[in-house]
């Protein structure tokens, strides 16, 4: 968490709702939001990455080809 909470793209307060569901049981209902939140952030990563250059966009598309999950994302930046 030390590391996340770091990084200038992720929500204090999105990490501390992380840090209380993982204490407790993990339904799906309370797990709605923050994948939202985690489906948005990973979209603005891919940007930033992809933003980078064509080797850092192959990166991208290459792990998020083992993420069948992911594949369903509305990601402009590797359009």
């Amino acid at each position: 968490m030390r590391r996340l909470r770091a990084l200038p793209q992720v929500a204090t307060d999105w990490l501390d709702e992380i840090e209380v569901l993982a204490g407790g049981a993990l339904g799906a209902e309370a797990l709605a939001p923050l994948v939202g939140q985690a489906e948005s952030l990973l979209v603005r990563m891919a940007g930033i990455a992809v933003a980078q250059g064509e080797e850092e966009a192959t990166a991208v598309r290459r792990g998020l080809s083992y993420w069948p999950d992911v594949a369903d994302l509305d990601i402009p930046s590797l359009g």
